[in-house]
């Protein structure tokens, strides 16, 4: 039996793939490989929501008091808006600053790849606010 929503997840490390390579290889000069490591570090900084939706899935399938669930989801609406739709941007905007550092088919790709990125997290968060926004307070069981 294969794991559960194993398709995103693979999808999702193949596009991991194709964002952390280009910054470790990439050795054109110095400048450009700072410019690519340091908005990839920005970038990661999406992964700090995973640290709520997560416990929202552990406290949802250990029967956690609803009051308590509710406000685990108020901690994930919080830090997805922080972690993904304000630093996506932000990453995008300290990127575009440094595209005369960057060659341009890296450039393109890289710039794709965020793009790309901050369209999924806007899907995944009117999602989680939708699933919130229910009577019965429902938990968020995406992957982001």
């Amino acid at each position: 039996q294969r794991p559960n929503l194993w398709e995103g997840r693979l999808a999702h490390h193949a596009i991991q793939a194709c964002a952390n390579l280009p910054p470790i290889f990439q050795t054109r000069s110095k400048k450009e490989s700072l410019a690519l490591r340091s908005v990839l570090c920005i970038a990661y900084f999406a992964e700090f929501s995973n640290l709520f939706l997560r416990l929202s899935n552990m406290m949802r399938r250990n029967m956690a008091s609803a009051r308590a669930l509710k406000a685990m989801n108020v901690g994930l609406v919080l830090s997805f808006a922080a972690s993904r739709m304000i630093n996506f941007p932000f990453a995008i905007f300290v990127f575009l600053k440094a595209r005369p550092l960057v060659s341009p088919n890296i450039f393109r790709l890289i710039l794709s790849i965020q793009a790309s990125g901050y369209a999924l997290n806007l899907l995944w968060f009117v999602k989680i606010i939708k699933i919130l926004m229910k009577p019965n307070g429902g938990v968020p069981s995406i992957e982001c």
